[in-house]
This record gives C-alpha cells, structure tokens and sequence, in this order.
C-alpha cells in the first residue's frame, strides 16, 4: 500500500506524521480497498482513529463497527452461478477473511504460480491460499469478491449485473490460469 516505500517498509516520517496529525486533534483512518483483516499488526500499531476498508464496504470508527456491506445472500448465489456459468473462479472476501470454493482449489493454484513468475525479485507479497469451503452455500457475509477469468469481462458483468461497482484490477498475463 501507499504507507509503505518501495521496499516494504514503513517510513519513520510517515509514523510521525500520523501521529502528530491525532495529537493535533485531527482524525486519522486507514482506507483501502484491501479487506480489514489485511491491515496487518504493524500498521494497526500506529495508532488509526478506524479503518475504511473492502472499497468502502466497511467502517470502524474508534474501535465501533459504524458500517458493513455485504451481498445480500440471493444476489451472491445467483453470482456465483454466473460466473461459474462463465468459467470463472473467485475468491470471496468478508471483512475478517477470504475464501475460494474447494471446486476452484488448482485452478487458484495455477494462478498463484504464473503470479510467483510474474512477480519474481519483485518486493510485492503474494497472498496465501484462501480458506477453502464446501460449496456457496457455506459463503455468509460477503462484502467483496475478485473474479478471475479468460471468459468474462468487467464490460459483460457491468451489462448484466448493473447493480455492481467493478474496480478493474488487470494482471498483465493472457493465460492467468489453465
């Protein structure tokens, strides 16, 4: 994330800073498009006002849950029936983890290897496997998903499901798995 410099790490200034803004009065928060439970430790340890977090899908405020978003339990399942329709696989995010449907385990595990090709030497970190369920019934809470596919685009779910916002993230491979 943007805290950080390019090596990983987060800067002293950048501490300070933050710390010095609380200490003048103004709130501080971290958002990101990340998930809550990936705001790891080191950064919850400077001292955050809350977190916005899972694109807007969650807020905390002075340690209070003020917000949560997720996919009302139709609309997800009829989701999963379309991108599963389309080829495609995702993984599925509530705000205190992430999950992959166990019928999407090696297809996830070809990803995650051309992923580890693409981003060798490089400083980025890649995530670890998801937590695997049995089925999309077992799927509760979802605030956000990242769909992967050769098949369908941002434009097809745009058309066909228009109550959706899509943030595209693109990985620059024509083959992201088998």
């Amino acid at each position: 994330g943007t805290l950080r410099d390019l090596n990983g790490q987060i800067p002293d200034t950048a501490v300070s800073a933050i710390r010095k803004a609380r200490a003048n009065g103004h709130f501080v928060l971290i958002c990101s498009g990340r998930p809550y439970f990936q705001i790891g430790e080191e950064i919850r340890r400077i001292g955050f006002d809350g977190y916005i977090t899972s694109s807007g899908g969650y807020i905390e405020f002075g340690g209070e849950k003020i917000s949560e978003t997720v996919f009302p339990e139709e609309t997800l399942q009829a989701l999963i029936r379309y991108l599963q329709n389309h080829d495609s696989m995702a993984e599925y995010h509530t705000s205190m983890n992430r999950f992959l449907l166990k019928e999407d385990r090696a297809r996830y595990e070809q990803l995650e290897a051309t992923l580890q090709k693409q981003f060798e030497g490089s400083t980025a970190e890649l995530a670890s496997m998801p937590e695997l369920v049995d089925g999309p019934e077992d799927l509760k809470q979802v605030s956000k998903l990242l769909y992967y596919s050769k098949e369908c685009t941002n434009e097809m779910i745009a058309r066909d499901w228009p109550v959706l916002e899509i943030t595209e993230l693109s990985i620059p491979n024509s083959e992201p798995y088998g």
